[in-house]
């Protein structure tokens, strides 16, 4: 995972309610729910918000006392996750 990446939340028929600093996530295709916890949140609203991950990463150092190795593994889990659920699809860059 690229710090630099950023993602973005899948266009199509996702919703979300942040409830007591955690993410209940709704995918109305497939009718799946998943609950993040309040530091998955805080990445989830990075994306939401168009933040790429190295942003998230901060976002995370500020809330917690973690090493910067302990919060890339467990983001690069959470996108890999968020992706394989299709919750959220990488924007690619554009060359010019």
């Amino acid at each position: 995972m690229k710090l630099q990446a950023k993602y973005k939340i899948a266009p199509k028929n996702i919703d979300y309610r942040i409830i007591d600093d955690e993410a209940i996530v709704l995918n109305l295709d497939d009718g799946n729910y998943y609950s993040l916890n309040k530091s998955a949140t805080l990445v989830w609203k990075a994306i939401y918000d168009g933040k790429d991950i190295n942003t998230a990463l901060s976002v995370l150092k500020k809330a917690y006392s973690e090493k910067d190795k302990v919060f890339q593994k467990d983001i690069s889990a959470l996108i890999k996750r968020l992706l394989s659920v299709k919750l959220i699809i990488e924007i690619q860059p554009r060359l010019s």
